[in-house]
């Protein structure tokens, strides 16, 4: 079985995404109207399946990514707003 994240990747998606992220995962899934190969939306328990690595999916992979991605930034923003908000 293909590896989907390495331990240290799983405790930075967490990171950023919360632990709640199975949630976080799914509202994305949702949004960009990925679903299953029954047309039904992944359940959270799926989600985290991939996520730990017991089951494959690269197309969820990629989502998780992108979606890791972006919060990343977004967070890196935010981070920089704040900053100089609090310098003047």
């Amino acid at each position: 079985m293909k590896n989907n994240f390495t331990i240290t990747q799983q405790n930075s998606i967490k990171k950023v995404l919360g632990w709640g992220y199975a949630k976080e995962i799914l509202l994305h899934l949702k949004k960009r109207k990925i679903r299953n190969a029954n047309n039904v939306p992944y359940s959270s328990a799926s989600i985290r399946l991939i996520f730990n690595n017991q089951r494959t999916n690269d197309l969820v992979v990629k989502e998780i990514l992108k979606l890791y991605e972006r919060t990343k930034l977004q967070q890196e923003k935010d981070e920089e707003k704040r900053k100089n908000i609090f310098k003047k």
